[in-house]
């Protein structure tokens, strides 16, 4: 009986010892367990707050992104502005090049124009000259009565055709001036209608 007792107390302690240590065990093992819960409860927190982090950068990035799509609407718009104002300088200048080589050409015209009532004119101051040539010519043929009635008659013949040709001469000019808006050439023709020619001839006998 003594052995059995004996047995069953060492059983009975080695179970106890048993159950104490499976239970330090857990306790240690709980322990641990619990201090990987908070560890892993810090790093989510960390995760979190990195994610958190990670989601204000991607806004900033988004609202950055969006601006900068702004500003390159605006420059695309501007840029499209840009070529427009080159295409109205461009038809511009080219009108104005035209307006300035038509101005060139209308220059020239008036130049002509010029040219031939400055020849027009000295033309007619000849005429004045050799008129007054010829008054001092008759003038001095006038002394003789015998030469009077003969200078008269000369005279008014050559008047009638002085003044012709004056009157001619000037429709020329006037034509120049007014029958053509000026204009010498048009359409590539003589606006000039005929030939002019003053010849002054001596009286016979002089």
């Amino acid at each position: 009986m003594k052995n059995i007792k004996v047995i069953i107390i060492a059983v009975l302690a080695g179970i106890t010892f048993f159950c104490v240590y499976k239970y330090i065990a857990s306790v240690h093992e709980n322990n641990s367990l619990s201090a990987n819960i908070r560890q892993l409860n810090i790093d989510v927190q960390a995760l979190e707050g990195e994610k958190n982090g990670l989601v204000q950068d991607f806004g900033r990035e988004k609202e950055i992104n969006s601006a900068l799509n702004q500003d390159i609407t605006g420059l695309k718009d501007s840029l499209d502005q840009s070529k427009e104002r080159m295409a109205k300088l461009e038809t511009d200048f080219q009108a104005s090049r035209k307006t300035i080589e038509d101005l060139n050409s209308e220059f020239s015209l008036v130049k002509a124009e010029n040219t031939a009532l400055r020849d027009q004119v000295q033309g007619l101051q000849l005429d004045i000259s050799q008129a007054k040539a010829e008054k001092e010519q008759m003038q001095v043929r006038l002394s003789s009565v015998a030469e009077l009635k003969k200078a008269i008659r000369e005279l008014r013949q050559k008047a009638r055709l002085a003044k012709k040709q004056v009157q001619n001469r000037i429709k020329a000019i006037e034509k120049i001036i007014l029958g053509n808006s000026g204009f010498l050439v048009k359409n590539g023709k003589s606006t000039l209608s005929g030939t002019i020619k003053i010849k002054v001839e001596p009286l016979p006998g002089s």
